[in-house]
């Protein structure tokens, strides 16, 4: 690989001479359509969880990427022409209102959350089926249409057969719109075995990807550019941190007789004093004392750590597409203003809305077919929408408003924005949103804003919304 790379930015010998952004024609790239390439989901949820040692100092950082755009971007909210489906797309919308959100989080994070809408026999409905994009192992992919035609996946378990008793058991499937084939290896369970047997639906898993290639099915994690500097923080906060925390004050004597000090204070030798200079608190003389003062740890010390641990989260807050007003008083020294800002905002979590749309589309397109056979009902196509307030239940409205809210909080707690901006929000990402809903609101954010700095531009604070 260095190799290849140290290529692209040599000189480019021979007689045709290529500008090192290009590259001939005539030597030829693979395309790798083998779909082998995997998220590492244990490093991923490492680095949001806090698990991974070597990077639990960055972890904070983590979140914001995540966690944000997550609380905003609300839940899909399919519609269509008749009631009947409408009111059955009401009835999953509150079925799977806690799913929404953690596929837009598996999304960011692990850069693609698969669901596969199949029949569940036992139940007798339609289910979803939520597959880590590491059990993928490979995806075969019609070469001529760049469809996916087959999905195999390979899952490893851990189950408890008695107390104290463990097993592993290993699942292979291939997943086509033909068939569904599964073969189980390991355990003492002899009803698990090989089976194959027919897609009922003929329906594929779907892939939410983020950041996606031209023509990728999957896609990219949000910490994927920025891997090598969440480590760089954590190792330069650790070096920080274990300073300041090994060396203490000093209080320091000069004595007139050093073996009397010694002996009054408990050591033997010079030795046994060295090694507890940098961690002991005090020295106590009892004798001889001449002169008495404090050591501590110089003031800048640790400054040129505070300043590329600075610089790091810059080149963080840059990397991370996210836009700097969700990273609130960290984004220091905003290259745009705030009205640009409050733009590159609403349109970020636009584009993740456009992300899942074809995807959210087919998934409850399939669901829906599904239950047209197990209910003996006919229902239509539906079509993706994200602010049709209408086809929220009450419950889920509620939900759905309390977490949009909780986001929009998060931006004026850390100081990353104004009254004014949260009104801003709500109606760019619910444009539908009737008056009297939003000003259920108002009293909370006034309540908010006794506490917080805001601008005295802010319209409630001038009483425009009283």
């Amino acid at each position: 690989m260095a190799t290849r790379v140290a290529s692209w930015f040599s000189v480019f010998g021979g007689k045709r001479k290529v500008d090192a952004d290009k590259k001939d024609s005539r030597t030829v790239r693979t395309r790798d359509s083998t779909g082998t390439v995997v998220a590492n989901v244990d490093l991923l949820d490492g680095l949001y969880y806090g698990e991974i040692p070597e990077l639990q100092l960055a972890s904070a950082l983590a979140l914001v990427p995540v966690n944000t755009p997550v609380t905003l971007i609300g839940i899909p909210m399919p519609t269509a022409d008749d009631d009947l489906t409408k009111d059955r797309l009401k009835l999953l919308i509150t079925e799977y209102a806690d799913d929404f959100p953690t596929i837009e989080r598996t999304k960011l994070i692990h850069g693609t959350a698969w669901r596969w809408a199949r029949f569940d026999s036992k139940k007798n409905t339609a289910v979803w089926e939520s597959i880590p994009d590491d059990s993928i192992e490979a995806i075969e992919f019609d070469v001529i249409s760049g469809e996916m035609v087959a999905i195999y996946t390979h899952d490893i378990f851990m189950v408890s057969v008695g107390s104290n008793k463990t097993e592993r058991r290993e699942r292979y499937r291939k997943i086509t719109r033909e068939r569904i084939t599964v073969k189980w290896v390991g355990g003492t369970n002899k009803a698990l075995g090989e089976t194959s047997s027919v897609n009922p639906f003929g329906h594929l898993p779907r892939p939410f990807g983020h950041d996606c290639k031209d023509g990728a099915y999957r896609g990219h994690s949000v910490y994927g550019r920025n891997l090598r500097l969440y480590k760089s923080y954590h190792e330069v906060l650790l070096q920080e941190v274990r300073i300041l925390a090994e060396f203490n004050p000093k209080l320091i004597h000069n004595v007139s007789d050093v073996k009397e000090w010694m002996k009054n204070n408990g050591y033997t030798s010079i030795d046994q004093i060295d090694s507890d200079v940098f961690n002991a608190r005090f020295f106590l003389n009892k004798q001889g004392e001449e002169n008495t003062e404090m050591l501590y740890l110089a003031s800048d010390a640790t400054g040129s750590h505070d300043k590329v641990l600075e610089r790091i989260t810059k080149l963080l807050i840059t990397g991370s597409n996210v836009p700097e007003l969700f990273w609130g008083g960290l984004a220091t020294g905003n290259a745009a203003s705030t009205d640009t800002q409050k733009d590159q905002a609403v349109q970020y979590i636009q584009s993740l809305q456009t992300e899942d749309r074809t995807q959210y589309e087919g998934l409850f397109n399939d669901t829906l077919e599904i239950l047209s056979f197990v209910e003996m009902r006919k229902y239509s196509k539906c079509k993706m929408s994200w602010d049709r307030i209408d086809m929220l239940s009450e419950e889920v409205k509620a939900r759905v408003f309390q977490t949009v809210a909780a986001g929009i909080s998060s931006i004026v707690t850390s100081a990353g924005g104004t009254i004014d901006d949260i009104l801003y929000f709500w109606k760019k990402f619910y444009p539908e949103l009737p008056e009297e809903t939003l000003e259920t609101f108002v009293p909370g954010i006034k309540e908010t804003a006794k506490h917080k700095a805001f601008s005295n531009t802010d319209a409630i604070s001038q009483g425009e919304y009283e």
